[in-house]
C-alpha cells in the first residue's frame, strides 16, 4: 500500500542516511501529519489539539455513570477516547493466559449476586450463624455453577492456572459468608443489583430498582445518572446503606473523600438509592455508601461515604461536578498521568499516550486553560 511504501522509504532513509532520501521525507503525508503531531505536542509548553484540548463544544452525553465521571476525574483525555471517540480495546479470548482482573470481578459478582438474592427470596435473612453449613453448601453448589457457565466463555486462560483461580475465589467466597455471619450493625440484606434509569426493553429490572435516572442540576447542563446498585440493606429503624463490591486492591480510596473527582460514586448512590428508596415505597434515607472489599487481595476492609459528610461536603460536590460539566461542555481533554504515572495503570490508552506522557503533562500542567482543573484535583 502507498502507506506501506512510505513506511519502508522513511525506514530506509533513516537507515542509510541517504541525503536524498531524507530530503524527500517531509513531503510524505504521514511523515507530515506525525511531524505536525510532535510539534504541536512538544513545541509551545501550552496544552494544544494534540493533548486533547479540542478548541470546540462537545455535546454533553445523554447520561453518565458514576464510574465514566470518575473516569474524567482521574484522566479526561480517557474519558474522551472512551466516552466521546466511544473507542474500545479488543478483546482476544484464545490470548488469555488467566483470569483477567474484571473477568474475576465479574465471576465473584454473580456468586454473591446469586447467593445474596436466593436467601432473601427463601426468607433467609438475616444471616442466622447456626445455619453455617447450610450457607456453605448453598454457596459451594452456587460457585461450581457459575463457574461452569464460566468456562463456556473459553476465556479462563490455561487448565492450570484456571485451577489455581477458582480455588482463590471459594477461598474468597467462602471468608465473604464468615465476615457476613460476623457482621452485628443489624442491617438486613433487600436488594441486589438494582438499577437506577431507564432498563432495555427485553430485560426485566431486578428488585428495587426504579426507571428514574438521577438527575442533577449542574449549571445549564444537567445531567443524569444510571447505573446499578451491587447491593442496599436496610435497617429495622428504615434508614439504608449502599454497598458496592471491590475484588481488587485499594487504590487510593479514603473515607469521606471526593479525591479531586475521582471518589464520586458512593455520593451520587447515596443520592440515587434515596430515590430508589422512595420508589419502593421504604420511609427512609441512606446513611451510607461503602466500598467493601470481598477478597483477600483488599483485606475485606470497608471503606464509608457517610450521608452527614455528604450534605456537609455539598459545596466541593457541587465544584467537582460544575467543574466537570464545564470542561467536558467546552472539549477539555488534557492528559492526566499522575506522579509517577500511577494513573496509567491497565489504561488501555498508553500506546496513544506515549512513553513520555508524565513529562509532556508535567511541561504544560501550568496551562491556565486548565486551572479549574487543577483546582479540582487539589480538593480531598
Amino acid at each position: 500500500t502507498a502507506g506501506e511504501w512510505d513506511l519502508s522509504l522513511a525506514s530506509r532513509a533513516v537507515r542509510e542516511r541517504t541525503a536524498a532520501l531524507l530530503a524527500a521525507l517531509p513531503g510524505l503525508p504521514a511523515i507530515i501529519r506525525g511531524t505536525e503531531t510532535e510539534a504541536g505536542r512538544w513545541g509551545p509548553a501550552r496544552l494544544t489539539e494534540y493533548d486533547g484540548m479540542l478548541a470546540t463544544d462537545v455535546r454533553m452525553p445523554p447520561t453518565l455513570s458514576a464510574t465514566q465521571l470518575e473516569t474524567y476525574g482521574t484522566c479526561p483525555f480517557r474519558f474522551f477516547g472512551e466516552r466521546v471517540l466511544s473507542v474500545r480495546q479488543i478483546d482476544e479470548p484464545e490470548s488469555v493466559e488467566t483470569l483477567t482482573p474484571l473477568d474475576r470481578g465479574y465471576i465473584i459478582h454473580q456468586i454473591l449476586d446469586r447467593f445474596m438474592s436466593g436467601l432473601v427470596e427463601d426468607n433467609l435473612v438475616p444471616l442466622d450463624p447456626a445455619h453455617r453449613d447450610a450457607y456453605q453448601e448453598r454457596l459451594r453448589v452456587i460457585t461450581a455453577r457459575v463457574f461452569w457457565e464460566f468456562e463456556q466463555s473459553g476465556a479462563v486462560g490455561y487448565p492450570f492456572m484456571w485451577t489455581v483461580e477458582q480455588h482463590r475465589i471459594r477461598t474468597d467466597v467462602e471468608a465473604f459468608l464468615t465476615h457476613e455471619l460476623a457482621d452485628r450493625e443489624g442491617y438486613v440484606p433487600r436488594f441486589f443489583e438494582a438499577r437506577f434509569g431507564p432498563t432495555a426493553a427485553w430485560s426485566t429490572p431486578p428488585p428495587g430498582s426504579t426507571a428514574e435516572p438521577l438527575e442533577l442540576e449542574i449549571g445549564e447542563h444537567p445531567l443524569k445518572f444510571t447505573g446499578y446498585v451491587d447491593r442496599i440493606d436496610v435497617h429495622p429503624d428504615g434508614h439504608a446503606r449502599v454497598i458496592d463490591y471491590k475484588t481488587g486492591h485499594i487504590y487510593g480510596e479514603k473515607e469521606n473523600e471526593f479525591r479531586g473527582g475521582q471518589g464520586l460514586q458512593l455520593p451520587l448512590y447515596i443520592l440515587a438509592t434515596d430515590k430508589m428508596l422512595a420508589g419502593n415505597r421504604i420511609d427512609g434515607s441512606t446513611a451510607e455508601a461503602m466500598y467493601y472489599y470481598i477478597t483477600a487481595k483488599g483485606g475485606f476492609r470497608k471503606i464509608k461515604f457517610s450521608r452527614s459528610a455528604l450534605f456537609d461536603r455539598m459545596g466541593d460536590f457541587s465544584t467537582i461536578l460544575t467543574t466537570m460539566v464545564g470542561g467536558i461542555a467546552s472539549g477539555v481533554f488534557p492528559q492526566n498521568p499522575g506522579q509517577g504515572n500511577k494513573n496509567c495503570a491497565y489504561c488501555p490508552f498508553i500506546p496513544v499516550c506515549g512513553h513520555a506522557r508524565g513529562r509532556l503533562a508535567e511541561r504544560k500542567r501550568g496551562d491556565p486553560e486548565i486551572e479549574d482543573l487543577r483546582a479540582m484535583w487539589e480538593i480531598k
